[in-house]
């Protein structure tokens, strides 16, 4: 069962971003606005866009970057090397290209109880009670690098896809998981209560405990849920063998998920 997920709405406070400015609601372009006080969004903590705005220094900047790279290319080919990433480079530089031009123009303004997706003229209003779904993936390369991609669907199916090409995306995304969570887990703990199993993706949780789909695993019997690399580990005590492995980018609303869970085996929220 998952109708918990739809359509109640609830009052509810927003962590404050540490992005506000005072007097910024006075910056918002007028349709914004507009939208914001039709919408009761209510007071605007912050605006996110990409790092690089202007097509022209994205296109400058690959421009720069590809002769560069065929420079490098024959100088290194000139001395008896061939160094083939500096021959697949070039691929990756165009893709970056597409996708800076593709999102320069994007902007999301989050406000108290929602956020405003603005791409060039087109508007999409997303209040934290019409969110169904939020889904996470959160990558670290060896070298240290972190990726953030979330994507938020709303109740009508529309979907709105942010990643690492806004500026400070992870704690944009931060922000809308823990909002969405105060919408849904009030919902979520009231259908445990029932009986009902929610459903997040693979894994579901009930009374009787946590299921993969293929056996129940009860909540006396768990570890606490251990998260590596990307992946939730669930095991069975006494075992360090994985009970259920699965990457939390399958599983929506991750924090709802996570919060239920210790409710379920501790009675606390």
């Amino acid at each position: 069962m998952d109708g918990y997920y739809y359509g109640q709405k609830g009052k509810m406070g927003m962590q404050q971003s540490p992005y506000a400015a005072p007097g910024i609601v006075h910056q918002l372009p007028p349709e914004v606005a507009q939208q914001a006080g039709s919408y009761q969004l209510g007071e605007m903590n912050a605006v996110f866009r990409p790092t690089l705005t202007n097509p022209l220094t994205i296109i400058g900047l690959t421009i720069v970057a590809l002769i560069a790279d065929i420079l490098l290319t024959v100088v290194i080919y000139n001395v008896g090397y061939i160094v083939y990433v500096l021959v697949v480079l070039p691929v990756i530089i165009i893709i970056y290209c597409i996708r800076g031009l593709m999102t320069c123009n994007l902007r999301v303004y989050l406000f108290q109880n929602g956020f405003i997706h603005a791409k060039g003229s087109r508007l999409d209003v997303v209040r934290w009670d019409q969110v169904r779904y939020i889904w996470q993936r959160i990558t670290r390369s060896r070298y240290g690098n972190t990726t953030h991609h979330y994507k938020i669907e709303r109740n009508d199916g529309a979907t709105f896809t942010l990643n690492s090409m806004l500026k400070n995306v992870g704690i944009l995304g931060q922000n809308i998981q823990q909002a969405v969570t105060q919408v849904h887990l009030p919902q979520a703990i009231a259908a445990y209560n029932a009986g009902n199993a929610i459903p997040f993706g693979p894994l579901s949780i009930s009374l009787q405990g946590l299921s993969n789909g293929r056996e129940v695993l009860p909540w006396n019997q768990q570890q606490n849920l251990l998260l590596n690399r990307g992946y939730l580990l669930a095991r069975r005590q006494g075992t360090s063998r994985n009970w259920a492995k699965v990457a939390v980018s399958r599983i929506p609303n991750y924090l709802v998920f996570i919060k239920l869970a210790n409710y379920a085996r501790t009675g606390q929220v």
